[in-house]
């Protein structure tokens, strides 16, 4: 009768595929991850003036005239009635993104990810107190958490499987190594 035998990774060159697949899934999750930011560069930009429906989304803030020396700061206040109104200020903006609406170049100044589940409202204002010809403009971008955190899994996953086969080639050469030497 035909027995099972475990199959024994003992070649060496199994730890460049195991290197091979943590590395190969970083690259991967790592452009998963990026491809989240598609979503805000390509969300609708309405005018900070106008209330958005932010439920269940993230919050981004654009500008029309970027002043990377001045300390402009966004908030975002829920709009309904029974709202605390409370602001919850939106931090500066993780990485450097513009998108194209009506013809103007928008650039990216802030990003809140979880935003309230609500009507709300954006405001921008220097913090210098002079005053400020930009204008500001916020969409409501969705599931930029969700892919963030799908690529971040797989870059994960990647690297607990290459490290997984790396252990069973090394489990497996020293068990051949000491059946070899009885």
């Amino acid at each position: 009768m035909w027995q099972a035998e475990a199959v024994r990774l003992i070649n060496p060159l199994w730890y460049l595929a195991a290197l091979t697949i943590a590395l190969g899934g970083q690259v991967v999750g790592t452009a998963v991850a990026a491809s989240s930011w598609d979503a805000v560069r390509d969300a609708p930009l309405v005018n900070v003036s106008e209330p958005v429906d932010a439920t269940g989304t993230s919050v981004a803030v654009f500008t029309d005239l970027p002043q990377p020396d001045r300390d402009i700061r966004c908030v975002v206040t829920e709009t309904a009635d029974d709202a605390d109104g409370e602001p919850v200020d939106v931090p500066e903006a993780p990485l450097d993104l513009t998108a194209v609406s009506d013809s103007t170049t928008w650039h990216l100044v802030g990003f809140l990810l979880d935003a309230p589940d609500a009507q709300v409202r954006v405001a921008c204002a220097a913090q210098d107190g002079a005053g400020d010809s930009a204008s500001y403009a916020a969409s409501t971008p969705d599931g930029v958490g969700e892919r963030a955190n799908l690529g971040n899994g797989i870059g994960w996953l990647a690297t607990l499987a290459g490290i997984v086969l790396a252990i069973y080639v090394f489990t497996s050469r020293r068990r051949h190594r000491k059946e070899s030497r009885s």
